[in-house]
Parts: structure tokens; C-alpha cells; sequence
């Protein structure tokens, strides 16, 4: 051997070899030694052995044999696929396998016999010696082992006893041994779709089983509540009573209750008494985008519509419900008692109202009825519609539908804005009437006899240069209401109502605009701002006299449609956020947390504060229960307020975990949005705690909520009411 020989061994790739003595390198002047990290065996021509280590000389003759291995462990991988499990699952395997020659001369001995019959050894042919023989003991491992015990443990001691038992013999015959079991990973990929299966399952019963148990929470909270409220109910029955049965008069029977009595029916009279508005889904603007929500699921998103961006993004959005809807239906024994008020004020007038209607002819008056028609008097029989209705027909050849003679809280019997004369004589009945008709509880109002009457529902959603008429069951567009030559403003229009046949919407930049349904494109803006001023110009509801209210900065303006005349009211030294009238009267919540309260006839002269709230308040809504009037205002981390401003009491409807920013109601239903405008959160009479259902809105929408809006019908839509809720497979 020459010493190009010796430096081979200095190769990774050479794992064993074997030569004559002859070949080992022999020199007078100095010894080779075998070199560092390599055994060597000796074999001498008698058959005598001798094992050599680093360092030492072989001193070999020509007819010796020298057997040099590496004097370290050498890694073999060993990979299958689909092994079969025990449990009949398919099971991947990665093992690696630290094998060496044991240093003793019979291993090596028998090494050389096994694995060196042409020389040399390379790693690679070792590693496909051992990775033969070890496939088929780790196939047998792993066949008497289920899969979820090799995948879930560390099976490598396991597998290294296994494999030993095994291997005994090729080890015998080779010399070589398994030291360590460096890595066994194995894998089961049905074993894991089974798991993610039972998972599944397993989380499907779990809230099967939290389901049930949530209605039985709510159950037995139900009956815990109602135990509560026993002492409650018996006080009002004996108070109703008293009052000739007439138990729909909240103020009269309050006073009756102890204050903490009092709290725990203010709390609970939106569960109590009967609906007549309830909700039949929840709408929210995100980006360019409306969903409609089910407010018994909220977390199921019904529909989807994406606006196009013609007026730009989206900013708000309202419901107008339909002239059909906006009536609102009285209970039978209502109805009775109010037809009885009729009769008796009808029979106490008689005879004041002939003898001043025989003046007024006697004086050329002109009161309202056709020259044709043949029978004054049954034209003039008072009548019930929700109220006191005495107008003329409507197929009167002398009637100005725009100007038809309604009854606003009592009798209006004024004739035509053209007449020459009218009937003051009836002016202290009426009046008299009216008041004792509103200290009886009842809503006297009656729709417009307008030709808008049976205006279907809408969606009004505010964009940045118009507004858009949604439908809120299919979810079409109707029409669009744009403001000319608006540029590019950096907000929306802050809220949009229909009152008559004109929408009106309010603009912080644009200013207050509205226009006529029929004709989208004549559009006006009875204010705009100036050099910046007014700076905030937002919120606008329906006076339910004609006018409209709306705010601009610390001031709210009257606009009457019918003069084209706008009125500012007093300054309230404070940002309005919001406003909403109802039966005549006008409530505006401020940045700085105030409720105040005005007459919209000027009569109170005087804002009056009904409530003060720790932060801004950013939305009203009105509720009323019979003769008790309500305000649902968002209170931050005290969640939904229930303000009662006549009676200078206010109550928790909803109680959450995050601050409340903005909220809405009806009758069976209250919604609330949070500072952030990521969560809704959801309560109805399913639950009968004060605590709501949480909505992920912006995780489900991928972003923050603008704005939303409750979807509500009439509790009984016999009237042709077509019901707004949504169809479930549209989404």
C-alpha cells in the first residue's frame, strides 16, 4: 500500500476497508500508524487476531490482512409510507438510526466477512444494508401498535428494544449494532381527519348541551324574575283596581310601587307589555357594503348588497317604515273605551256644534263639505282611526289633498286655508277635549291624508354626495338622490327620513338638503354652511306637524315644508348629537351627556333637562308604553340607559362588558354598538336577563361598522304589511 491508500481513509464517503499486509506503507526511517478515528484488525496467515487503535503500528506482513472502520457511529434514515396500524389507520414513518462496528475482534471479524467482499465500504451501501433490514422490523412495529399511540409518544426507546430483538442476527452476522434511535416521527393522516372529525362532533354536543343549558338558565332566570316582580304585579293589579280596571295607565300606578320596586318594572315594562313594533332585522353599513343581520340569530348574516360607488362611500343609514306601518295598532279594549270618549264628547257638543254650524251658514262659512253631497250630516260623523277624525271625503271636489283637515291630538275641525271664515266657537271644546283624550293615554294622531299614504318602507342610506332608497326586503336599489357639483367631501350624510313626499338629509360639509321622491334630480339645500360655519350639521327627524328637525352645531332648526320657512330654537351651549320628537314634544341629547326636552309649539319657552349622562350621547331613540314615554340612550360602560323623562327616573335595559357608543330600539328588541364599532350587541325577549348577545360584526365583515339600523313591522300584519324580515337563503 502506497500513501495515496492511506489518504483515503481521510474520505467521509469511505465507512470501512480491507487489504493485504503488503500494501500497508513501510518505511525505515519512520512507523505509520492507524490513523486517528479508525479500528484496525490484524489477521495473520496463521489465523492468529489482534485489534489495533489509533496510534498504534500494524507492523504487518506481506501475508497478513488489515481491516480498517470508522471508530464512530454512522446515521442511517430509514422512510416508509403507508404502514398499517393496528387500528387499521395508514401511518407514515422517519426514523434515524445511529449504527457502528462493536470494537472487539470477532465483530470485526465478521464484518469484514459480511459486508467488505470487494475492498472497500462506502457510507451509502452500509446505510442501504441497514435501512433493508430495519424496514421491515419498523413495518412490524408499527402493525402491532394503534396509530394514535405512535403519533401522540415518544416511541424511541420503543423502537430501539424492537429493533435489537429484530436485528439479532444480522448484528451476529455483521457487527454491527444499533447504538441509539436518534428520531422516530411518525404520522397519521386519517387518524388525524378522524380526530378533527370527533372534534367536531364533540364541539357540536357541546353546545348542543351549553344550548340547553342556556335555555334553561334563561328559564329558570324567567321564573326568578317573575318571582321577583310577584309583589309588583299584585300592588299594580290592586292599584288597576282601583282605577277601573284601566292597568295600561303606567303613571298612575308608578306612584303605587316603592322606589326599588319602581326600577325593577322600568327595567322589565319593555318585557311586559304588549308589542306593537317588533324587529325583523338588523342592517349595518360597513365600507361599501349593507348586511342584513337576524336578530334572533346576529351572528347569521342573511343578505349582502355592495352600493356602487356613484355618491361616494357610505356613512349612515335609517329605516322608514311604511304610512301602513306607521299606524300603530290599540288593543280592542282600548279602541272600546276610546269610541265611548267619542260618543260622550260627540253627545255633550251636539248641540253647541249645530247651533255654530247654523251661524256659520247664516255668516256665508264655508265648513269643508262638497256642495254635492247629499247627506251633511253622516259626511261629518266623527270617526275612529286611531284618533279623532272628523275631516270631509276624500272624493270632495273642494279638497286640497295637500292640505286635507287631519286631527293632530283631538278634533281639528278648521276648513281650507282659502276660507274666508272659520268656527271659532268650537275652538275651547276642541281643546278641551284634546287634553282629556291625552290624560286618558291615547295616541290621537292619524296618518296624512296625503298622497303618499301608502308609501312603501325604505332604507335610506347616507353617502357621501347623496343619499340611496334601498329596499328593505329584496334589498334593490330604487333611486338615487345626489347633490350636484358636490366634490369630494371627507364625510357623509349623517342621517337621511322621509317625511311627506320629500327626503330630507342632513350634511356636516354639504349642509341640509332634500328632495322630492318623484323627482330626485330637483334637489334644494335650505341651509348651507358658510366660511366653514355652521361646523356640524346632523341628525333630522319627522315633527310629525309637517316640519322637520334637524341640528346644526348647539342649534336645532324647524323647517316647514309647506312656508319653506326655517326657524332656529334657543342655543343649548352644547354640540347636538341627536334629536327625535314624538306627540308634539322634542328631545335633543348633547355632546357634553345631556337630554333636553321642548314643546315644538314654543310653548315651554325653556330647554328643560330630563337626564344627565357621564360622556356624550350619540343616539336617541323613543319608546312608548301606553301613557309612559321612554328614551333608550347609549351610557358607555353602564351599556343601554332607559331615560323615563316625566318621571325623572332612569333604568338599565342592557348591561356589557365594553363600552356603549351608539344604540337603537323597538318594542321587542335593543340594539347597542360599541366604542370601537367592531361589536353589536343583541337582546330580545328570549332573554330574560339584562345582558345581550355579542355580535363580531367586524370579524365577520373583516372591518368596522359606520352605522345600523333595526327593520321592524307591525306586530299584526293584517294590514297588508308586506314583513320586512329577510329571506334566509338570500345572503
Amino acid at each position: 500500500m502506497t500513501r495515496d491508500r492511506v489518504r483515503e481513509l481521510s474520505s467521509p464517503q469511505l465507512f470501512a476497508t480491507t487489504f493485504a499486509g503488503r500494501e500497508w506503507p513501510r518505511s525505515l526511517l519512520s512507523r505509520v500508524a492507524v490513523p486517528v478515528g479508525w479500528l484496525a484488525l490484524l489477521e495473520t496467515s496463521d489465523g492468529r487476531r489482534r485489534l489495533l487503535a489509533a496510534g498504534e503500528d500494524p507492523d504487518a506482513d506481506d501475508a497478513d490482512r488489515l481491516t480498517l472502520v470508522r471508530d464512530s457511529s454512522q446515521t442511517v434514515r430509514v422512510a416508509q409510507d403507508r404502514l398499517d396500524a393496528r387500528d387499521g389507520h395508514s401511518v407514515s414513518a422517519a426514523c434515524e438510526l445511529r449504527v457502528r462496528c462493536r470494537p472487539n475482534e470477532d465483530d470485526l471479524s465478521a464484518f469484514r466477512r459480511a459486508m467488505l467482499g470487494r475492498g472497500d465500504l462506502p457510507v451509502a451501501e452500509l446505510e442501504s444494508a441497514v435501512a433493508a433490514v430495519a424496514a421491515p422490523a419498523i413495518r412490524a412495529f408499527v402493525r402491532q401498535r394503534e396509530a394514535a399511540a405512535l403519533v401522540r409518544h415518544d416511541r424511541r426507546g420503543d423502537l430501539l428494544d424492537f429493533l435489537r430483538g429484530e436485528l439479532k442476527r444480522f448484528a451476529f452476522e455483521s457487527g454491527v449494532s444499533i447504538d441509539l434511535v436518534a428520531r422516530a416521527d411518525f404520522s397519521s393522516r386519517g387518524l388525524i381527519e378522524q380526530e378533527a372529525l370527533q372534534r367536531d362532533a364533540e364541539r357540536r354536543l357541546d353546545q348542543i348541551r351549553a344550548r340547553e343549558m342556556v335555555e334553561q338558565a334563561a328559564l329558570q332566570a324567567t321564573q326568578r324574575r317573575l318571582s321577583e316582580l310577584s309583589g309588583v304585579f299584585e300592588k299594580l293589579q290592586t292599584a288597576a283596581a282601583g282605577a277601573a280596571g284601566d292597568a295600561g295607565r303606567w303613571r298612575e300606578l308608578l306612584p303605587t310601587l316603592s322606589p326599588a320596586e319602581r326600577g325593577r318594572l322600568l327595567e322589565n315594562l319593555w318585557r311586559l307589555t304588549p308589542n306593537r313594533s317588533v324587529a325583523a332585522a338588523i342592517v349595518a353599513v360597513s365600507g361599501m357594503e349593507l348586511v342584513w343581520l337576524d336578530p334572533l340569530e346576529p351572528n347569521n348574516i342573511t343578505r349582502r348588497l355592495t352600493l356602487p360607488d356613484d355618491l361616494g362611500g357610505l356613512r349612515s343609514v335609517s329605516y322608514c317604515r311604511g304610512s301602513a306601518d306607521a299606524i300603530e295598532r290599540q288593543s280592542d279594549e282600548a279602541m272600546k273605551r276610546q269610541s265611548e270618549l267619542v260618543a260622550n264628547n260627540v253627545a255633550s257638543r251636539a248641540p253647541t256644534m249645530r247651533a255654530s254650524e247654523e251661524r256659520a251658514r247664516m255668516e256665508g262659512s264655508d265648513l269643508g263639505v262638497p256642495p254635492d253631497s247629499a247627506h251633511d250630516a253622516p259626511s261629518r260623523a266623527p270617526t275612529v282611526r286611531e284618533g279623532f277624525d272628523l275631516s270631509v271625503p276624500q272624493n270632495s271636489a273642494h279638497r286640497a289633498p295637500s292640505r286635507a283637515p287631519t286631527v293632530r291630538e283631538g278634533f281639528d275641525l278648521s276648513v281650507p286655508q282659502n276660507s274666508a271664515h272659520r268656527a271659532p266657537s268650537r275652538a275651547p271644546t276642541m281643546r278641551a277635549s284634546e287634553e282629556r283624550a291625552r290624560m286618558e293615554g291615547f295616541d290621537l294622531s292619524v296618518p296624512s291624508d296625503s298622497a303618499h299614504d301608502h308609501a312603501p318602507a325604505v332604507l335610506l342610506v347616507g353617502a357621501a354626495t347623496g343619499v340611496w332608497e334601498i329596499d328593505p326586503d329584496s334589498g334593490d336599489v330604487i333611486r338615487r338622490h345626489a347633490v350636484p357639483d358636490a366634490g369630494r367631501p371627507r364625510t357623509g350624510f349623517n342621517a337621511a327620513v322621509r317625511v311627506g313626499d320629500r327626503i330630507y338629509a342632513t350634511h356636516s360639509q354639504l349642509g341640509f338638503w332634500w328632495w322630492p321622491i318623484d323627482d330626485p334630480l330637483n334637489c334644494h339645500a335650505p341651509l348651507r354652511p358658510q366660511n366653514g360655519l355652521p361646523k356640524s350639521i346632523r341628525a333630522v327627524a319627522d315633527a310629525g306637524d309637517g316640519r322637520v328637525a334637524f341640528a346644526a352645531d348647539d342649534v336645532v332648526y324647524l323647517y316647514d315644508a309647506a312656508r319653506e320657512q326655517l326657524v332656529p330654537r334657543t342655543p343649548l351651549g352644547a354640540e347636538v348629537t341627536h334629536l327625535a320628537c314624538l306627540d308634539g314634544r322634542l328631545f335633543v341629547a348633547t355632546a357634553r351627556g345631556m337630554i333636553l326636552h321642548d314643546r315644538l309649539d314654543g310653548s315651554q319657552e325653556v330647554w328643560e333637562v330630563v337626564h344627565r349622562a357621564a360622556g356624550a350621547v350619540e343616539s336617541l331613540a323613543i319608546r312608548r308604553w301606553n301613557d309612559l314615554l321612554e328614551l333608550v340612550i347609549p351610557a358607555g360602560m353602564q351599556g343601554v340607559l332607559g331615560v323615563y323623562p316625566d318621571e325623572q327616573v332612569a333604568a338599565g335595559l342592557l348591561a356589557t362588558r365594553f363600552p356603549i357608543r351608539r344604540a337603537w330600539a323597538c318594542d321587542d328588541c335593543v340594539l347597542a354598538l360599541d366604542d370601537q364599532r367592531e361589536r353589536l350587541v343583541v337582546t330580545n325577549l328570549n332573554m330574560p336577563q339584562r345582558s345581550g348577545r355579542d355580535v363580531p360584526i367586524a370579524r365577520l365583515l373583516g372591518r368596522s361598522i359606520q352605522d345600523a339600523c333595526l327593520i321592524t313591522q307591525r306586530r299584526n300584519s293584517d294590514a297588508g304589511v308586506k314583513p320586512a324580515r329577510p329571506d334566509r337563503n338570500e345572503a
